[in-house]
């Protein structure tokens, strides 16, 4: 699949402000069809990057420091 790149400007994830970055736009609306909840975004390595995380799937809890 082909996806455009953007430049994102500093998103605001979980309360905490990043830096603007490169990201890709891809539709979520099939996936989301055959999900609950639904998935607002995918966050990516570039902004993982930025913060320290703790990423928790089997509790399904996440939290960026």
């Amino acid at each position: 699949m082909e996806t455009p790149l953007l430049r994102m400007a500093g998103p605001v994830i979980g309360g905490r402000e990043f830096n603007g970055h490169l990201a890709v736009a891809v539709d979520l609306s099939a996936a989301n069809s055959m999900l609950s909840p639904r998935m607002d975004l995918i966050v990516g390595y570039p902004t993982i990057r930025q913060a320290d995380s703790l990423f928790d799937f089997p509790a399904r809890r996440w939290h960026f420091h």
